[in-house]
């Protein structure tokens, strides 16, 4: 059964940190997918191995078909993933009390062979200088939005968990909608403590219809059945 954890702590390092995002992406679309995992499996391969060439000052050249083949397919789930994300956001965000608009954007995408061809024909003096890839899907940027602001500079605490709720909540549908309405586990771990009173109440409604999600918080909430959220005294 997939599960999806959020933390303040997860909130703030992904929020710092592009490699968690993109973790973060291919993590969920892998629960799904078996073949995108294999997919991602097989690239990380190439991509060592090309890494190696490039220090080793070999022939590169050699590991561009492979590369720009596993790399197109990796992109296009990636792509339809963002797609259906940002769908779901918008969802929530025009038929729920959580009154803020979260969007996601990956930055990096190509979508043609001759495209990356192109571009890895461009960077090869910069990839032997710096003695590895400097372009693929691990390299995307991943961006986050809230109400049409990046939120790594513009986003409060209180702000940043909203995001990240609103995002663990459209994570969710996806997988559900994948697995034909198995419904995964959702932990939130504390997420509660940057948010004020109504904005707890309603993260914990927002999220009730959702049954297998179990939201910790240290402080008793009245009004709240135990199968609405799980208290820790």
């Amino acid at each position: 059964m997939p599960i999806i954890v959020n933390t303040p702590e997860e909130a703030v390092l992904e929020t710092k940190i592009n490699k968690l995002r993109n973790a973060t992406i291919d993590r969920n679309i892998s629960v799904t997918s078996f073949k995108y995992l294999k997919d991602l499996q097989k690239y990380a391969n190439i991509l060592k191995q090309r890494n190696i060439a490039i220090k080793k000052k070999e022939n590169i050249k050699i590991w561009d078909n492979m590369f720009i083949e596993q790399a197109l397919k990796i992109w296009k789930e990636k792509r339809t993933y963002s797609t259906k994300i940002n769908n779901f956001l918008k969802e929530q965000s025009d038929e729920n009390f959580i009154n803020i608009k979260a969007e996601t954007e990956i930055k990096g995408i190509l979508e043609k062979e001759q495209e990356i061809y192109e571009k890895l024909k461009e960077n090869r003096e910069k990839e032997i200088e710096k003695g590895y890839t400097i372009i693929g899907p691990q390299k995307d940027k991943i961006n986050y939005f809230l109400n049409k602001k990046e939120i790594k500079a513009n986003a409060s605490q209180g702000e940043k968990t909203l995001f990240y709720l609103l995002l663990k909540k459209a994570e969710a549908e996806l997988i559900k909608e994948k697995l034909n309405n198995i419904e995964p586990i959702i932990l939130l771990d504390d997420v509660l403590a940057k948010l004020d009173k109504n904005n707890r109440e309603n993260t914990v409604s927002f999220f009730k219809n959702n049954e297998q999600t179990i939201i910790t918080h240290t402080e008793k909430m009245k009004g709240l059945t135990i199968n609405q959220i799980n208290i820790n005294d």
